[in-house]
């Protein structure tokens, strides 16, 4: 599967079928005068999951933030779900269904599971729909559901993280952007994080997904987006990620993680 024409190579796959999710056209992102993101192209699917990758500084954390409203864009244009969400706030993006996971814990420490979750479900209009989608929530994640009562502060670093999706997964996300939220942990803890996502992935959604453990990412990814300088240099199939590829692209201390 490949989505669209974008940086320096594109891997060719199977021809996707249907409207795009996501679509970024032209996007920079400048900080003074820093460039961050450059003419940035992407497209992506529902169902999809998304990995990007490339070394510190490449703009990875940078192009969740701009899709998310965290920051503005200096030019180019992003559709979701069939609106250009250019420039809105983050609060509206997040009610449209585009949830970002930042790296560390986004969970509120001082409340309990539960009250976390309630939180989370907080933009959903109706009280059913919000306490429908908590007790969907403490289901799909049974550990949590063991510990609703207790304290985020009181849960492991791999739990906390199954708490942050798990308030993603109240509001029905449509595309959700994690980014590095394996950073820190314990190996076991890690896999708990790759866990929770193919939950939510197996729920429908779609996945843009910024992790330092690259062979991980590529294989719970279908498609990889390398970033060099800001610059999408390589966006393909995953299975197309080899190290060579992105050695070239990134360097042999990247692809040692492949």
């Amino acid at each position: 599967m490949t989505t669209a024409t974008v940086g320096k190579h594109v891997e060719q796959g199977p021809e996707p079928t249907g409207e795009p999710l996501l679509r970024v056209e032209g996007l920079t992102v400048r900080y003074g005068l820093a460039t961050a993101l450059r003419d940035l192209d992407l497209v992506l699917y529902p169902g999809v999951a998304l990995a990007v990758l490339g070394v510190n500084g490449a703009g990875k954390s940078t192009l969740a933030r701009v899709l998310s409203g965290l920051v503005p864009a200096t030019a180019g244009k992003i559709s979701f779900d069939g609106q250009d969400i250019t420039g809105w706030s983050a609060h509206r993006i997040r009610k449209a269904g585009l949830v970002y996971l930042p790296e560390g814990r986004g969970v509120f420490p001082s409340l309990t599971v539960t009250e976390n979750l309630r939180l989370a479900a907080g933009v959903l209009r109706n009280r059913s729909d919000r306490v429908a989608a908590v007790g969907r929530a403490l289901d799909i994640f049974p550990s949590l559901k063991a510990r609703s009562g207790n304290q985020a502060a009181m849960l492991s670093g791999g739990e906390q993280q199954m708490l942050s999706l798990a308030r993603a997964l109240t509001t029905s996300p449509k595309l959700i952007i994690a980014d590095e939220m394996s950073l820190g942990l314990a190996p076991k803890m890690v896999d708990v994080v790759f866990e929770t996502l193919e939950t939510m992935k197996q729920n429908g959604a779609t996945i843009i997904l910024i992790e330092q453990f690259a062979n991980r990412a590529l294989s719970f990814a279908e498609q990889c987006a390398l970033l060099q300088r800001g610059h999408l240099s390589w966006h393909g199939d995953s299975k197309a990620a080899t190290n060579e590829v992105i050695a070239g692209y990134l360097g042999d201390s990247v692809a040692t993680g492949v």
